[in-house]
């Protein structure tokens, strides 16, 4: 009877900490998406939803989107490269074009607050082509834990 008491009482602890704990790990939500203009005169934007999920507030540092492969062939990457070492491990993942959606700024994240963060896509410039078929954001809190967005497939005229 009596560890039946102490378990509920546990049991219910667990569950008053874990959307605590949940809000601690996961600290940072990253949504990308694509906005794509039919004007010339306008131009298309890579958009990042950064929202704050923890309880205090965060400054983010950095936000980049990087030119992406697919999870197969950086799966087929690393079993032909085993050995590599894991400073390496941005090559095998990403491709070289980058795209800086912040600046040089550091920006202030308030508890539960959603931002925007756009970097505007020139449409006719040739070494803003990419050689990957995908595209992932990449955001770094000053603490340094890196947070990183679901990818997502650019369109066709963006690929190389």
């Amino acid at each position: 009877m009596i560890l039946v008491i102490i378990a509920s009482i546990v049991g219910l602890g667990g569950l008053i900490w874990l959307p605590k704990l949940y809000r601690w790990i996961s600290g940072i939500k990253v949504n990308l998406s694509i906005m794509k203009s039919f004007e010339e005169t306008q131009s298309d934007e890579i958009i990042a939803k950064v929202v704050n999920r923890s309880n205090e507030s965060q400054y983010i540092i950095r936000c980049v989107a990087y030119s992406t492969y697919p999870a197969s062939v950086v799966l087929f990457r690393h079993i032909k490269n085993p050995f590599l070492n894991p400073k390496q491990y941005k090559r095998i993942r990403y491709s070289s074009p980058s795209f800086d959606l912040l600046g040089n700024e550091k920006l202030k994240l308030e508890p539960f607050e959603p931002i925007n963060l756009h970097y505007h896509f020139p449409k006719n410039h040739p070494f803003a082509k990419l050689v990957t078929p995908m595209i992932q954001v990449e955001v770094e809190i000053s603490n340094g834990r890196i947070f990183r967005s679901s990818k997502l497939t650019v369109p066709e005229n963006w690929m190389l």
